[in-house]
């Protein structure tokens, strides 16, 4: 049986019914769920205290999809959910027999000049960043406390994860971008993963059989995107304006000031390099879609 945190969120609810076509018995944890052995991970700060033991039952391996993302938090925050929840539950996994973990971490820890995207996490420079920091952070211990307790592991590092239905970062820019007549600059290159490749490689990961103590896999559609075409695919218009740099930068302060963020935040997310190079085979499993042809499917 598979335990599946973050059932309700937005990898969550399409792998859901994805485990359960592969013929995988399913067990959910995630919001808005009425039975007692179900979690609300992200509210419960007493995780290792409240979850019930019952809750892994039959359980051979975890599929850990619930954390905090893409909103304003404190780091402490996103290390009491990202980090110290995380390593709560595989702590009551290892305790209750379970013998594999797989986590979904992110590819945004890579530095953007990496050779190597499957590394440790540890060989990489610690992220400034508070969300890319806990991803970090919790793949070190987790990997140590896997080790340690003989479970396997996999950790599953997806680029940023589109879909017909927009999310995050992506539905925020295609709404600005409604109300914006230039085109967005050639900078900021970065990969992405459709929602059905990345729960398509879940679902061939969770049917592999255990013999690797430890895996790390990435996850991208193979193709690499900046901010102008990125803008171009969700406006599906290439009739914009061309403005200079600096423009962009003075309106996306304004951005920042209206939302209340942190000056230069909105034109950092615009203008930085994340790591883009092809991606290591992932045996039983190749994306078959992009951003353009996904978005196009919804036409």
């Amino acid at each position: 049986m598979v335990l599946l945190t973050g059932a309700t969120g937005y990898i969550g609810r399409a792998l859901l019914p994805a485990l359960l076509k592969c013929g995988l018995k399913v067990r959910t944890m995630g919001r808005n769920l009425s039975d007692d052995v179900y979690l609300d991970l992200l509210s419960s700060m007493e995780f290792s205290k409240d979850f019930p033991g019952k809750g892994f039952s039959g359980v051979s391996q975890v599929v850990h999809c619930a954390g905090l993302t893409h909103r304003e938090a404190s780091p402490g925050l996103f290390d009491q959910i990202n980090t110290q929840a995380t390593l709560n539950l595989a702590r009551h996994a290892s305790k209750a027999g379970v013998r594999r973990f797989i986590f979904l971490s992110s590819l945004n820890i890579i530095p953007s000049g990496a050779d190597d995207p499957t590394m440790d996490a540890m060989l990489y420079p610690l992220p400034i960043d508070p969300y890319e920091l806990s991803k970090w952070q919790t793949e070190r211990q987790l990997s140590e406390f896997c080790k340690r307790v003989e479970m396997s592991l996999i950790i599953l590092r997806p680029a940023a994860v589109y879909d017909i239905e927009l999310k995050a970062n992506l539905a925020k820019l295609k709404k600005l971008l409604r109300y914006w007549p230039c085109c967005l600059p050639r900078k900021g290159k970065r990969c992405l993963v459709a929602r059905p490749d990345l729960v398509a490689l879940i679902c061939s990961l969770a049917e592999t059989a255990f013999p690797h103590q430890k895996k790390i896999v990435v996850a991208t559609d193979g193709e690499t995107y900046d901010s102008y075409r990125i803008g171009e695919l969700l406006t599906n218009c290439r009739l914009r304006l061309s403005v200079p740099d600096e423009f962009y930068r003075f309106a996306a302060r304004l951005l920042d000031y209206t939302l209340f963020c942190r000056l230069g935040d909105s034109w950092q997310t615009l203008i930085k390099d994340h790591w883009c190079a092809a991606s290591p085979e992932v045996e039983d499993w190749s994306p078959k879609w992009n951003l353009e042809t996904r978005l196009k499917k919804k036409i």
